[in-house]
């Protein structure tokens, strides 16, 4: 469905804008959506904020929270596994990287994004679901 998503929290189908089905099949623009942590790059303490990845461009954006104030974004152009259980203060977070490239300057050096999300199962898909897009549009 054009404009869908699905939540890699639970795996269910989301959908952003009421889009008529078209009379042809379409590709598939289905991106991961969800809540994840993410770490200031001034403060560096973690803060949730809720993605959304078009799967079509791999561009990424995060906001406040669904449906709140846009915090960021770029185009993701790789992942990072970091490998190890953060335990501070409420309890393990589950972290992996994200490479970003300003959607402004798409030819400069990947920002990293440290993301964290609340189980290793969530961590997994988002690695899972973004590794393969990334390794997709390297090979196009």
């Amino acid at each position: 469905m054009r404009g869908s998503a699905f939540c890699l929290a639970c795996g269910a189908a989301t959908l952003r804008t009421a889009v008529p089905p078209p009379p042809h099949p379409i590709p598939d623009t289905r991106g991961p959506v969800g809540l994840l942590l993410k770490k200031g790059q001034l403060v560096r303490n973690w803060k949730q904020r809720h993605f959304v990845v078009d799967g079509a461009t791999n561009c990424m954006q995060y906001f406040e929270s669904e449906g709140g104030a846009l915090k960021g974004g770029g185009r993701v152009v790789g992942v990072l596994d970091a490998c190890h259980e953060d335990r501070a203060g409420a309890g393990a977070v589950f972290r992996f990287d994200m490479l970003l490239a300003p959607e402004e300057e798409v030819g400069t050096k990947p920002r990293r994004l440290e993301c964290a999300a609340a189980s290793s199962e969530v961590r997994f898909r988002w690695l899972a679901v973004l590794g393969e897009r990334c390794a997709r549009r390297r090979r196009d």
